[in-house]
């Protein structure tokens, strides 16, 4: 079943929920998000979802496919807003993707939000180091993607003057404390989540480096 909004508006039990989904609306609209996934259930849930702002959505089904997607995007000069990545994914997985793109001069600034079934804080620290801007755990429901989607676009959108103004916490730069605040936001609150141990020990690692 493809995701519908009208349906849930339909529905008034789900009138709510769906208000929720449509509140980052005017901030995604035109937004050009390419979206990396093997599954193709979920490539055609985004792109309902995504539709419903009036978001452009790409799709790839793997790293590899993906890569030559946001290079062939680039020398088009066709801006890409957001990569949302799955991590397991035949041929090429998400973290090597996302090692690709920040290894490319061209690419490197793309945010990126991790959207994977994988919750061990192992792969989320790990992520985290890769400067992601987000990390949603499968099954994500549809008001708390676009919600993300939507706070990312805010936070890349800031004046940059605005952002080097921004005091340090424990040490870490901005980009670390935004990182910090979205897996916090992905934990929701629960000490003994693995997002929540992930943040802990993302900051006790880059404590370590400064």
């Amino acid at each position: 079943m493809v995701f519908s909004v009208d349906d849930t508006l339909n529905d008034s039990a789900n009138k709510k929920a769906a208000e929720e989904i449509l509140k980052p609306g005017p901030i995604l609209k035109g937004k050009r998000i390419i979206v990396v996934d093997d599954s193709i259930m979920m490539r055609k849930f985004f792109g309902a979802l995504l539709g419903t702002f009036e978001a452009e959505c790409l799709t790839a089904d793997n790293g590899i496919t993906a890569l030559a997607s946001l290079r062939e995007e680039y020398e088009s000069s066709r801006r890409i807003d957001i990569a949302v990545v799955d991590l397991k994914m035949p041929a090429m997985g998400g973290q090597e993707l996302i090692r690709e793109i920040r290894a490319d001069e061209k690419l490197r600034d793309i945010p990126v939000v991790i959207h994977s079934t994988a919750n061990d804080r192992q792969t989320i620290v790990k992520c985290a180091s890769y400067g992601i801007h987000g990390y949603l755990i499968k099954p994500s429901v549809p008001a708390k993607i676009s919600q993300t989607l939507a706070e990312v676009i805010v936070e890349v959108e800031r004046d940059p003057e605005e952002k080097q103004k921004e005091s340090n916490v424990c040490g870490l730069s901005a980009s670390d404390v935004r990182i910090l605040m979205n897996l916090i936001k992905e934990a929701a609150g629960d000490p003994n989540d693995p997002v929540a141990i992930a943040v802990m020990e993302f900051i006790r690692e880059r404590q370590k480096s400064k």
